[in-house]
């Protein structure tokens, strides 16, 4: 992740990027990681529950900002942000069980308004504990586009 946000945000002048954990601990191990390479370092804005409104306008103020390049959020930011007009690019650090929250989250940059094409990954390890939790997702999608249930295929694996 660090280094595909190296090559993607912090070589490209203008490039924004937003990374969604569910968990805190990962957004501080990945803060820490950031924070370790001199192109990124200090250009991260920190978005989770428990901010106040004021808190949370002044973070997302402080995202549009040239000088910050990466949000770094829980499914705090996942509803309710239009952060289209600031960023094309969203990392999904970790996979929720529920496709309902990958589909809000995709939607603070996949919406109207984006002038560019979105840039969304879903990374998680093969072979391990993870690939559960994407068989899941896959399973849920798959379940409700059966049950004629209107939702896209956010992973893009069910077609495949």
């Amino acid at each position: 992740l660090v280094d595909d946000l190296r090559a993607h945000v912090g070589a490209s002048p203008g490039e924004k990027a937003i990374v969604f954990t569910e968990y805190r601990d990962s957004l501080g191990a990945l803060r820490d990681a950031l924070d370790e390479d001199p192109d990124l370092r200090g250009r991260m804005v920190e978005l989770t529950g428990g901010l106040t409104p004021r808190q949370r306008r002044e973070r997302i103020a402080r995202f549009a900002a040239a000088e910050s390049r990466i949000l770094l959020a829980t499914d705090a930011a996942s509803e309710g942000l239009n952060l289209q007009q600031h960023c094309r690019r969203l990392y999904h650090l970790e996979l929720p069980w529920n496709p309902n929250r990958l589909e809000q989250r995709n939607g603070r940059v996949d919406r109207y308004g984006q002038r560019r094409t979105p840039e969304i990954a879903y990374l998680f390890y093969a072979d391990s504990p993870e690939d559960r939790v994407l068989d899941r997702l896959v399973a849920r999608i798959a379940t409700m586009q059966a049950d004629l249930v209107s939702t896209p295929d956010i992973v893009g694996v069910v077609e495949a």
